[in-house]
């Protein structure tokens, strides 16, 4: 594999037994994701684009071929191995924003990082920082109720970025905004990608905003084909 390649799916295949059924959701899919690429990822309702999602991110098994992770195959590692690797290599952004409504916004960025093993005040000066860029620095201390939608999702979007990932993989991260805010989100997705190089796969409804990245995906029969 290439040092350019961050991410790498090949011949990658799914399916599921329902009973006596089983279920393809994905077969032979193939991706190659570059550093400080952006893809985007369309497709119907249920045609597998957050499976896919998944699977790339070594939070589902696939059932045929292979994803690798900066070189690493997610297949051959131990669970342990899996967790770290995705704390250290990829963020998650998802359309629920699963922040912790317990902690406060900095404690929420922090997380990563504290169970990555890093002591709290550097971990709280790592989040006090990437919590500025997304234009959050003055809701440090507030809890996730007492957040705006958009603001929760930059607070999403901070944590899943505070380790510098490899690459983001964001589900539908705009689709409960209005289409202001998202536009907004969208902006910012772009502007850290800019700053960091983090590489994205992006899953979206919204084709206008699929457009304003470098490659467009969509699932048609199971398989991923290249639209733009």
């Amino acid at each position: 594999m290439s040092n350019n390649v961050v991410l790498e799916a090949c011949g990658l295949g799914k399916t599921y037994q329902d009973g006596q059924i089983t279920v393809e959701v994905l077969k032979d899919v193939h991706l190659t994701l570059a550093v400080g690429e952006l893809i985007a990822v369309i497709g119907a309702s249920g045609v597998g684009k957050s499976t896919l999602l998944h699977l790339l991110g070594g939070l589902d098994q696939y059932t045929s071929g292979n994803v690798r992770i900066q070189g690493v195959e997610w297949s051959q590692q131990s669970e342990v191995e899996r967790c770290r690797l995705r704390n250290e290599k990829v963020g998650f952004v998802y359309q629920l924003h699963h922040l912790l409504p317990e902690f406060n916004v900095l404690e929420n960025v922090c997380m990563p990082l504290l169970i990555a093993g890093e002591k709290p005040l550097q971990a709280q000066e790592k989040a006090a920082d990437i919590l500025d860029k997304v234009g959050l620095s003055h809701r440090l201390r507030h809890r996730i109720g007492e957040l705006s939608g958009g603001e929760r999702q930059r607070t999403a979007i901070a944590r899943a970025l505070v380790k510098k990932p490899a690459c983001v993989l964001a589900d539908e991260p705009t689709g409960n905004l209005d289409q202001r805010t998202a536009e907004k989100v969208y902006d910012l997705f772009l502007e850290l990608n800019r700053a960091y190089g983090t590489s994205l796969i992006m899953v979206t409804h919204d084709m206008r905003l699929a457009e304003r990245l470098e490659k467009v995906y969509h699932i048609v029969d199971k398989k991923l084909e290249r639209k733009k």
